[in-house]
């Protein structure tokens, strides 16, 4: 974990705003997911 931490601090930022932006992608597809199934299955009913 170290070894990547360290590999990544030597670049540039940009590095930083695609990583984190992949994250928040990754967390927040899912959770809207579920999110848009529990509002549909809502309005089925």
């Amino acid at each position: 974990m170290m070894n990547c931490f360290a590999i990544l601090s030597g670049h540039s930022p940009m590095v930083w705003v695609m990583g984190s932006f992949i994250l928040l992608t990754l967390v927040v597809l899912p959770l809207g997911g579920v999110a848009l199934t529990k509002y549909l299955s809502a309005l089925g009913k």
